[in-house]
């Protein structure tokens, strides 16, 4: 794959994979340095993929669009949410201003 970019490369790696029907895909940052093509074909392939995807990830609308279960790790510690991002992202605001609100007192 020499004369392949980056991108390109990592498309025809996750075919490659996605080709053998794999269990688990375990994918650490996979939007990373990927164009604007070749990210919307990562994810239309994560969406279509039928087993179970392990994802590191800060790329919101990768997490918004191909997950409902989330991992948040964060100071040694897990938090599980089953939903959309940005759902979790909105509970997650409430609680810190509770929070904030329950020390100001």
């Amino acid at each position: 794959f020499e004369h392949l970019s980056g991108g390109q490369r990592l498309n025809k790696a996750l075919s490659f994979a996605l080709s053998n029907s794999p269990n688990v895909l375990l994918l650490d940052e996979p939007t990373n340095h990927l164009d604007v093509s070749n990210r919307k074909s990562l994810i239309g392939m994560l969406k279509k993929y039928k087993g179970t995807l392990i994802v590191v990830s800060h790329d919101v609308a990768l997490l918004q669009s191909c997950f409902d279960t989330l991992w948040h790790i964060d100071q040694q510690k897990i938090t599980f949410f089953r939903g959309k991002y940005h759902d979790y992202m909105r509970e997650s605001a409430i609680k810190r201003r509770q929070l904030e609100q329950e020390i100001q007192f």
